[in-house]
């Protein structure tokens, strides 16, 4: 029996770059926790207009860049519920 690995040529280990956390691919689920919006809004918005557009990874795979979620939730109005506010909404409805 001869040794084939003889012959053959030395493989080159493939190095990847780091990648920056703005070029990262994000999937639904890292999406839905990055934006706190369901799947079913980021779609309908998807939809609309008003969100990123996805790519395509594969054949049932889909991804956003993190750089472009971030300029949408930067664009976004930040929307704060004052302490007090928000203790009158837990308290119970009179009149009822």
């Amino acid at each position: 029996m001869s040794d084939v690995s003889a012959l053959r040529a030395p493989r080159k280990t493939l190095r990847l770059k780091p990648i920056e956390s703005s070029q990262q691919i994000l999937r639904v689920p890292q999406v839905v926790e990055l934006t706190g919006l369901s799947r079913l809004t980021i779609h309908r918005l998807v939809q609309m207009g008003r969100f990123p557009p996805p790519f395509k990874l594969g054949l049932r795979a889909i991804g956003w860049r993190r750089a472009d979620l971030e300029r949408f939730l930067a664009g976004r109005p930040a929307v704060k519920i004052a302490a007090d506010e928000e203790a009158s909404a837990l308290e119970p409805r009179s009149g009822r």
